[in-house]
């Protein structure tokens, strides 16, 4: 009969019980047989199509779940159980579905990461879903993200372009320039999808003439001479006379079909080229890919597919043809500057700043000159040992500078000026970027004066250095990476305090210009000079604060709190915990912070020999990771320290509790001889001590443990503690068991209790 509570209770008993020692099948029946009493019981429905999962019966688990879903619609998992049984089975569309409700219901809850990360799920799957890449932009945007969801909000426009949705991909655009209202990418994209953007009298959109030269000229050019030349010589061919007398009938079948196919190509070609010529780029593009298609994988053909594409910002298909032909040595350095901009105007500066490495590089290797490990020092300042950026928006600053530098006539000579003075420049304690340099006016003279200023210091002649600096600032009195070479031979000559000061000024200067990625640096360089200079860590956190970069701003408030220590001020070091903690629940990072600034906490008690407050951090600290043992293990430390034996007791017991479920019984053992040690005369952490090794058939171990209990409890005159304990051991049935029983008679007796 249905709705029986005992056979449902009874059922899911065993099935729980079945569970645990993986008896997959008979789970499986005693879950059905409680379903079959409460069918509208979501947690066991969950719990029995993980049952038929672990049995091998996953079109069974996927009904489960289903059914789940739908008894408990906003519940998170079945959906995502439903949706990686779809996807295991092959059917990705519905598995895409199921993960796009699954992300909704995130976002319902505000769950922004969580969401994020499961719409990245749907994109792997069904990488043309245009609405799923728009819900990763609005996410990014959620998260402040800027650049990644102005990249993911472009590729949604392009998608929504090809699909015929115009309307959407200009919305996309749109939210696109709303974050970053300088992309050319967007702005490009914007313009295309514009009922007014010129054309010519067939309708053709019509690329605007290059105004300035650039890495890609020369490559273009010589692209499209060599398919010129092919096309030439192909209209040769096709014009004169064929000798068909040495062929066979089936060879000549072959040889007909193969020149038409040639001369074919050769059409499409020179179309392709006469597009190029014209700047009708839509249509070049769509000639070169069918060259491509008619079998013409020709590096001259991609390298000019990608570069048109580039120019039409269609960039992931720019970026496909031009990794193509990054390593052919005449079309290297085109290449890597093209997939620089393709990648820059995507927000993807890692790749970015990899491309203009290459290309110096390639600069270096044309020129015979080995300049490149010079520029590496700064690229390295930017980029850290795991390829991520360290600093975005300086990134962001320097590839636009290079952008720069190399667009527009007698670019290399404009380079090579920056260049030759760039060792002097890219080292930690100069805070300098490229921007900076290229947007003094008179750049040239004071990259000179800055590597002379730097000569004389190395020469140890400060005063030379300070006037080559006076000089400098003559011309730029606000260019400030003078500024901080001037605080640097103030560092040389052990003016310390003077150095700081100008660097604080520098900081403050940057601040006011909005330049913050700059003041931050800054501010870390008086820290590496004077580590306990607190307004300066202050002055970093909240900047790093006010940037959303929470990470390093808790690790800089750790540092402080350390500082404060050295300085023997434990309530300062509390006050500056606390100020971390209210950052990291605020705005978590990447790292577990609450627990790393509890500990902290914690530890200031302990020294102040504070067990109680100790103690009350140490709950909120297993609160946060229940799994957390040494946590736990210093929980029952601070109880018995504090007199809280009962606490202690119970910690303890769901410690081992946790212990025995997992398997672990030699650290369960581990950790009760380390508490015996330290708290010999506790019976409580004894006794749990004799009974797991009693458990685990180490009897003699287990009594001889509760014998040394009760010997100390003697001792210290605990008559009723030790009879206690007398009984634990006889419970055992010790192999002296009468001498036992003899020994709890004499206690027992009235002369012993005097006694």
């Amino acid at each position: 009969m249905a709705h029986n509570q005992r056979v449902f209770e009874e059922a899911l008993q065993k099935a729980h019980d079945y569970a645990w020692a993986e008896r997959w099948d008979e789970a499986v029946r005693e879950y059905e047989r409680a379903v079959a009493e409460f069918p509208n019981h979501q947690s066991t429905r969950l719990n029995l199509g993980m049952a038929y999962l672990q049995s091998g019966r996953p079109a069974e688990a996927l009904a489960q779940y289903q059914q789940a879903a739908a008894l408990a619609p906003d519940d998170p998992l079945p959906l995502d159980k439903i949706a990686a049984l779809q996807h295991q089975a092959g059917d990705l569309q519905a598995a895409a579905q199921t993960y796009a409700r699954l992300a909704q219901l995130w976002e319902r809850a505000h769950s922004t990461e969580q969401a994020l990360a499961v719409w990245q799920r749907v994109v792997a799957l069904t990488p043309g879903d245009a609405a799923a890449h728009r819900s990763i932009a609005e996410n990014q945007m959620r998260l402040r993200r800027a650049d990644d969801a102005v990249a993911e909000y472009l590729l949604a426009a392009r998608l929504f372009r090809n699909q015929g949705s115009i309307e959407e991909a200009a919305q996309c655009c749109d939210e696109a320039l709303a974050l970053h209202p300088y992309s050319d990418a967007a702005r490009a994209l914007r313009e295309s999808l514009s009922v007014g953007r010129p054309r010519d009298k067939a309708g053709e959109i019509i690329a605007g003439e290059e105004a300035e030269e650039s890495p890609l000229s020369a490559a273009v050019q010589l692209a499209t001479s060599r398919l010129a030349a092919r096309v030439f010589e192909e209209q040769a061919q096709d014009s004169g006379p064929r000798d068909l007398a040495a062929f066979t009938a089936a060879e000549r079948t072959v040889a007909v079909g193969a020149d038409e196919r040639r001369k074919q190509l050769g059409l499409t070609l020179g179309q392709a080229i006469d597009y190029q010529t014209r700047g009708v780029l839509d249509r070049a593009i769509v000639a070169y890919r069918r060259a491509l298609e008619q079998g013409g994988e020709d590096l001259d053909i991609r390298l000019s597919l990608g570069i048109l594409c580039y120019k039409a910002a269609v960039f992931e298909e720019a970026i496909q043809h031009l990794q193509r032909t990054a390593d052919v040595p005449e079309y290297a350095l085109a290449s890597c500057f093209a997939l620089a901009q393709c990648h820059r105007a995507q927000g993807q500066i890692e790749e970015a700043l990899e491309n203009y490495v290459k290309l110096l590089h390639l600069l270096d290797r044309e020129s015979g000159k080995v300049r490149t490990d010079d520029f590496l020092q700064l690229y390295q300042s930017l980029v850290g040992s795991q390829g991520k950026i360290r600093d975005r928006e300086r990134a962001v600053a320097f590839v636009d500078a290079m952008t720069h530098l190399l667009t527009g006539k007698n670019w290399r000579q404009r380079l090579d000026g920056v260049r030759e003075q760039m060792s002097q420049l890219a080292t930690d304690d100069v805070l300098v970027s490229l921007a900076e340099i290229v947007e003094v006016q008179g750049s040239d003279r004071m990259l000179e004066g800055m590597q002379r200023s730097r000569q004389y210091l190395a020469q140890n002649l400060p005063l030379a250095a300070i006037e080559e600096c006076y000089a400098m600032l003559a011309l730029a009195p606000n260019y400030l990476p003078v500024h901080a070479q001037l605080a640097e031979i103030l560092l040389n000559q052990d003016k310390v305090e003077q150095a700081v000061a100008k660097y604080e000024t520098i900081a403050s200067t940057y601040q006011i210009r909005g330049d913050i990625a700059q003041a931050i640096g800054a501010y870390r360089r008086i820290l590496d000079i004077s580590p306990l200079h607190m307004a300066a860590r202050a002055k970093l956190i909240s900047l790093l604060t006010s940037r959303g970069q929470a990470d390093e701003a808790l690790a800089e408030y750790v540092a402080m709190a350390q500082a404060y220590y050295q300085l023997a001020q434990p309530d300062k070091m509390l006050e500056i915990y606390q100020e971390a903690l209210t950052l990291a629940a605020r705005s978590p990072g990447t790292r577990n912070w609450p627990l790393v600034i509890l500990k902290g906490m914690a530890d200031v008690y302990i020294q102040r020999l504070d067990w109680n407050r100790a103690a009350n951090v140490y709950q909120e600290i297993k609160r946060l990771d229940a799994n957390d043992d040494s946590a736990q293990l210093t929980l029952i430390d601070l109880y018995y320290r504090s007199g809280q034996r009962q606490r202690a007791e119970a910690e303890l017991d769901e410690l081992v509790n946790r212990y025995r479920q997992q398997g672990r019984l030699v650290e369960a053992l581990q950790a009760l001889r380390s508490l015996v040690k330290s708290y010999p005369a506790e019976a409580g952490a004894s006794g749990r001590l004799a009974r797991l090794l009693f458990e685990s058939g180490q009897k003699e171990e287990a009594v001889g443990e509760l014998d040394r209990l009760g010997e100390q409890q003697l001792e210290q005159g605990r008559l009723q503690d030790a009879i206690a304990t007398v009984r634990q051991i006889i419970a055992l049935n010790p192999q002296n068991l009468s001498a036992y029983q003899q020994l709890l008679h004499q206690l027992e007796s009235p002369s012993g209790s005097d006694g």
